[in-house]
């Protein structure tokens, strides 16, 4: 299911850093937030579907989303895998 609002949640250095309703609002905060020339969503994904920290300028950030979205954004990515679509 495509669209559905995801809410994200930024941790800089371990610190709560801001909270978005969806992953765009994320990207959009983050790329205003560090004055980076993209969105950055593969990396806010990966960071709430596999943990996976992002590191910009020396500093980690990290991103959380409830379980139950992340375990189906994980399903509809290994299920993209399995397919060759990824």
């Amino acid at each position: 299911m495509r669209n559905r609002k995801v809410p994200i949640t930024i941790y800089k250095n371990g610190e709560l850093l801001e909270q978005c309703d969806n992953i765009q609002a994320a990207g959009r905060f983050l790329k205003s937030y560090t004055n980076d020339t993209n969105f950055r969503f593969v990396k806010i994904q990966n960071g709430y579907v596999y943990g996976a920290t992002w590191s910009y300028n020396g500093s980690p950030y990290t991103f959380t989303a409830p379980k139950e979205d992340q375990n189906r954004r994980k399903l509809e990515l290994e299920g993209k895998k399995k397919k060759g679509s990824l």
